[in-house]
């Protein structure tokens, strides 16, 4: 686009925003509240192509050119066409290593005299650097027996994200540098602030017919189209992050050593988690617990949906949308798939491919998270929900993990005979990682560090336990759950029975042991666990503010408690140096 286009539409689109402004004040319009609302909604929608044009960049274009085949050169190609300001660190002696893998894997074509290419391009707004040689295939990514690290793995390790295209004869390399990652929490701040501002001015200076007309024809049904395309994605996706986890045991006889130790670890957590939360919970809650019990019915309610679980075909959990049905269709067909994984690789591949391929598609769904707070927020502020009880929940919660992490690590110190201030000295940055990036992700290979050279625990057992604690600790999240299920019951006058709470307690951690990893995963969850306990989905507008805040220190609670039962799990299994674990090196 050229710059006088992206002017001309630029200020095409501002006439529109400003007429309808001035539109929506004429008197057809405060007649009819329905075009009203309708003119309002193009108004948005004008308002987000401006932001979308305003922050959009021309992408310079620029010529393929020939380059020496010399890596020292082309290590320097690469590091000047990077803005290292924008970007995160290029680490130079593993570029060096990683562009010497390249070469010695093109060595066939270059003896062949063919040119090494260059070119720079923007794809979605990213730069990107291509190298091209013609010739028959050769995909220099693929590791030969003489390379100890593929090579994908060396170009990571320098910062950068590669990959391979075969293309009209002609081999690509395209690197693509790894951007600093912006705080999450602007965006969803920033929409979570612009809502709430909106939904006041419109609140305070719409008529009320109007106002309620907005939220009732526009903002709840686009609120509700998110919410049916997040159930969508999210359902098949907990199937098949489920059996991917349990597949990657490798086999059921590691299963049956060493991951049923670990995974016990991780399941107890959770549960102590949801003890502490009952307790701190139950003085705030009220019950309504009475003479039902002594005729059966709230055992009977708690067998119902113990035989709920089991699903009567294999495809109507999915059509009728049945989280538990699903769960147990993935254990199910996890545990089948750990028996027989040797006799199906191809299958194996497929699911793994599947399961990657859903989570990039609800990565890019989460992208449209700031515009959903936006319209939730928006919608909040037009009715008359009361919220000011939000500050207690927050503080509940707050408690909740406080005397989690407090119980946690006081068995580690008693049991081994360790002194606190060394546990926190070797967790801590563990802590400190999660609780400013609310990433498990990034929490990994902190993790990894923390478990092997600071905790003495066995490089096989880490090497094990950390990729499967990333996946089945959910504390925190169980935590969360239990407590917002437990408030928004309450809020919106759900009956709280003991066969509820129990049932309560069975869902939560079967939905927090299936979680969507992808960020800020615990909102997703939170319709499928609504409407199998039976809160109203508007509460949805309580668990958006809970889930965005409180990620970070969820995510906290979650990856501190790897290395804290990663020591119990290997002190059982003899996997565990102690000296090492008490040393203060």
């Amino acid at each position: 686009m050229n710059r006088h286009t992206f002017l001309s539409l630029s200020l095409v689109l501002l006439f529109g925003l400003i007429t309808t402004y001035i539109l929506q004040f004429h008197s057809i319009f405060l007649e009819n509240h329905l075009l009203k609302c309708i003119l309002l909604g193009l108004n948005f929608v004008l308002i987000l192509l401006c932001l979308a044009y305003l922050m959009k960049k021309r992408t310079p274009e620029f010529p393929t050119r020939t380059i020496p085949t010399d890596p020292v050169e082309i290590r320097q190609i690469i590091l000047q066409t990077l803005n290292t300001r924008k970007f995160g660190k290029i680490h130079e002696e593993n570029l060096d290593v990683a562009i010497r893998a390249v070469m010695q894997n093109w060595n066939v074509l270059l003896e062949n005299k063919h040119h090494l290419t260059f070119q720079i391009n923007k794809h979605l707004r990213q730069m990107r650097i291509t190298f091209a040689i013609s010739g028959k295939k050769i995909n220099p990514l693929t590791a030969t027996k003489s390379e100890e690290t593929p090579v994908e793995n060396l170009f990571k390790n320098a910062s950068l994200t590669v990959s391979y295209q075969y293309h009209n004869g002609e081999n690509r390399l395209i690197l693509q540098p790894t951007r600093k990652k912006r705080a999450s929490y602007v965006p969803l701040l920033c929409a979570t602030i612009a809502g709430i501002s909106v939904g006041l001015i419109c609140r305070y200076c719409l008529p009320v017919d109007t106002a309620i007309e907005l939220r009732n024809v526009v903002l709840t049904p686009m609120f509700d189209a998110f919410l049916e395309m997040l159930i969508t994605i999210a359902l098949p996706m907990i199937f098949l992050s489920l059996v991917a986890s349990l597949a990657g045991f490798g086999n059921i006889e590691t299963f049956r050593t060493i991951g049923t130790t670990v995974l016990t670890r991780y399941i107890k957590r959770i549960f102590l988690a949801l003890g502490i939360a009952l307790v701190i919970c139950l003085p705030f809650t009220p019950l309504s617990i009475g003479g039902e019990i002594h005729g059966g019915g709230e055992l009977q309610s708690i067998f119902d949906l113990l035989l709920s679980i089991v699903p009567s075909s294999l495809f109507t959990p999915f059509t009728e949308r049945q989280p538990l049905q699903i769960i147990f269709l993935a254990l199910l067909f996890g545990y089948v798939t750990l028996l027989i994984q040797k006799s199906i690789p191809t299958v194996i591949t497929l699911l793994e491919q599947t399961d990657y391929l859903i989570q990039q598609i609800m990565g890019k769904i989460v992208l449209f998270l700031p515009v959903f707070i936006f319209l939730s927020m928006f919608r909040l502020t037009l009715t008359n929900q009361n919220f000011g009880e939000l500050g207690i929940l927050f503080a509940i919660i707050l408690t909740c993990h406080l005397i989690h992490l407090l119980m946690m690590g006081a068995e580690v110190s008693i049991v081994r005979k360790l002194s606190p201030l060394t546990l926190i000295r070797k967790i801590l940055p563990s802590f400190l990682v999660s609780v400013t990036t609310a990433s498990s992700a990034a929490t990994f290979s902190t993790n990894m560090s923390v478990c092997h050279d600071q905790c003495g625990i066995s490089k096989k057992l880490t090497e094990f336990g950390v990729p499967l604690g990333t996946a089945f600790s959910r504390a925190g999240i169980a935590t969360e759950y239990l407590c917002v299920s437990l408030f928004t019951a309450a809020h919106f006058d759900v009956p709280i029975s003991l066969s509820w709470l129990i049932i309560a307690v069975i869902v939560v951690f079967l939905v927090s042991v299936a979680g969507v990893p992808v960020p800020f995963g615990n909102l997703i969850n939170y319709p499928i666990l609504f409407s199998q306990l039976g809160i109203s989905m508007d509460a949805m507008t309580f668990a958006i503010v809970i889930a965005v805040i409180m990620d970070y220190m969820n995510t906290a609670v979650n990856m501190v408690g790897v290395p804290i039962d990663m020591i119990q799990s290997a002190a059982k299994l003899n996997l565990l140096d102690e000296e090492k674990l008490k040393s203060d090196i």
